[in-house]
């Protein structure tokens, strides 16, 4: 398979080669670190593959997937009007020529099949999620070869069971395996159940004994009359009904070839209920991957988009948690690469982080977060913390599990409309083409002088100011020169560093008590000094809150943004005294 262009090294188009997704990969970023938009890169190259895609969506950010042009004319799902669709349309073609990202690929993209699902909802397409109680292929063959399937796949159906019918409590447990008991008798015989069908063998049990125990001493006819009322609930429950609404899930549909199925979860009122639905998506994935059999090549692509809730730390053991570890451990053999993203590293099981082989790692909330991954990953905690502390949007260290490296990365440009999530009757016109709305005239991009001129002025603009870039230690930064020149006598930082900072540190210790400041006194040609913040705040009975920041300044009383930097000044002219310094007047901005 052709490498595929997700971002640039240094510059450089960096190439992925999408069969390494068998081996899976993970997505970290806080909020704002570009998490969403790396995973749907990797998705983005993998539809232009012909793969096929099932991406869970909690928030309804992943519908814009569906959404391509090739000229960028993304209305009418932009508001705002003509100028607004013309203003992004700008912004995507500058960014596809400077990146030099093939727009072939918008071609391809155009090709695929997409549909949005929203259970519980009209708004997409309507999708029956009660639990598919058939007997899945070769369950017998496949139970005696290895007698963990029963825990990992027939557990977690029967847990949706009882939690669908509002069993809790500690005969929850107790319920849980009396079902379980009931569907491995049916599959290993190849008997299909349903809810009506396993209601039935709850009050006449075809079997006599559950492990060592008669069936009476396990569980009496008084508790079995009780759970088939609990069970009937799921049939007539007008709450429970809500789930049988619209068409059963067809994998064979979902999982087609170029096939993009979004599955919207903004609908599910509560994590208990997505829980649920994602229980459903992927017990049905593992029915279908064994009824298809195995792959030697990546196929299918399965895409959680927020990973916390569904597999958390340890005691919490929720149905989905026992199916996404089935499917991690197995998927490979069928040919499925699973791609998982979340921004609170801390509220998933983070053991699951060594068996998944590609690693994108963006700017973390917390040194917990930072510590959790590292040990996870078999990475240093503090090479991880000090690689990612300059971290700007888009940026991710690119880890390879497999053949040990890493490399800091730069995420591309989507070729998708990416513009948070869609509105209801966005989703109706992805689903049905014919009822989205015409649009009049074509828009006006920039020509290619008045690109060019624009570019020539804001280079000007930037050489006449004079800022200074930050980071979380005061340190001079060495810049290459076109021409060698002899290296300049480095002289050691005068009273004046600490005169110029005095002012800083007084507004940095109202936050926090960590002040650490650093003068390079390294030789070097050429220096840019820079200067930003990180503020840890101090603990609040004994809870440690997260770090604030970067904060940037140029020391002239000015905030900028990351980037700017003051060019052709060496650090040993500024303490020479060439350089005037204004104190600084401003209050601390985020940039």
């Amino acid at each position: 398979m052709v490498g595929a262009h997700i971002g640039s090294v240094a510059g450089k188009k960096l190439k992925y080669e999408l069969d390494t997704l068998t081996r899976h990969a993970v997505v970290l970023g806080t909020t704002g670190s570009g998490k969403t938009v790396m995973g749907k890169v990797l998705i983005e190259e993998a539809l232009a593959s012909g793969i096929s895609v099932i991406a869970i969506d909690p928030k309804g950010d992943l519908g814009g997937l569906a959404v391509t042009s090739d000229d960028f004319d993304f209305r009418p799902f932009v508001s705002g009007g003509k100028k607004s669709a013309e203003k992004a349309a700008n912004l995507y073609s500058d960014a596809v020529k400077n990146q030099e990202i093939d727009k072939n690929l918008i071609k391809k993209l155009a090709k695929v099949d997409s549909k949005i699902y929203t259970p519980k909802s009209n708004a997409g397409l309507s999708i029956s999620l009660m639990p598919d109680l058939s007997a899945p292929k070769g369950f017998s063959k496949l139970s005696s070869d290895d007698p963990t399937i029963i825990a990992d796949f027939v557990e977690p159906v029967s847990a949706s069971i009882v939690q669908l019918a509002g069993i809790k409590g500690g005969n929850a447990e107790k319920m849980q395996s009396f079902l379980s008991s009931l569907l491995i008798n049916s599959w290993n015989a190849g008997s299909d159940l349903d809810i009506e069908g396993l209601i039935k063998q709850v009050i006449e049990p075809p079997i006599e004994t559950i492990g060592s125990l008669p069936l009476d001493d396990f569980i009496n006819e008084k508790e079995r009359k009780k759970l088939a009322a609990s069970l009937n609930l799921i049939l007539s429950s007008p709450a429970k009904q809500a789930w049988k609404k619209g068409e059963r899930m067809n994998m064979d549909s979902m999982l087609s070839s170029s096939r993009l199925s979004v599955i919207d979860l903004r609908f599910a009122i509560n994590m208990e209920e997505k829980q649920f639905v994602v229980e459903q998506i992927l017990s049905e994935l593992y029915k279908f991957l064994i009824r298809k059999g195995g792959s030697q090549r990546l196929k299918y692509i399965l895409y959680i988009d927020e990973l916390a809730g569904l597999l958390p730390p340890p005691p919490a053991n929720p149905p989905t948690k026992k199916l996404l570890e089935l499917l991690i451990r197995q998927a490979r053999a069928f040919g499925l690469g699973i791609i998982v993203a979340t921004q609170n590293p801390g509220d998933i099981d983070y053991r699951i982080f060594g068996n998944i082989g590609t690693r994108f790692i963006g700017r973390l909330r917390t040194e917990r977060d930072i510590e959790k991954v590292a040990t996870a990953m078999d990475l240093l905690p503090s090479r991880l913390k000090t690689d990612i502390s300059t971290f700007s949007v888009g940026d991710f260290m690119y880890h390879n599990a497999v053949k040990n490296s890493a490399r800091i990365m730069k995420a591309r440009w989507l070729l998708t409309y990416h513009a948070g999530p869609l509105k209801e009757n966005e989703i109706g016109w992805v689903n049905d083409p014919s009822k989205r709305p015409a649009m009049d005239g074509k828009l006006t991009l920039k020509t290619k002088t008045e690109k060019i001129t624009s570019v020539k002025n804001k280079t000007r603009k930037a050489q006449k100011k004079k800022t200074i870039s930050a980071r979380t230690l005061l340190q001079a930064e060495p810049k290459a020169r076109k021409r060698p020149k002899k290296a300049a006598v480095m002289k050691r930082p005068t009273s004046k560093t600490k005169t110029t900072l005095s002012p800083i540190i007084k507004v940095v210790k109202r936050y926090s008590d960590k002040v650490q400041l650093k003068s390079s006194t390294t030789p070097c040609t050429e220096y840019v000094p820079h200067l930003r913040i990180v503020i840890e705040p101090k603990p609040i009975r004994h809870l440690a809150l997260q770090m604030q920041g970067p904060f940037v300044f140029d020391l002239t009383g000015k905030v900028f943004p990351v980037g700017n930097y003051l060019k052709q000044i060496s650090w040993s002219t500024y303490v020479d005294g060439s350089i005037t310094i204004a104190k600084h007047r401003r209050n601390i901005k985020a940039t």
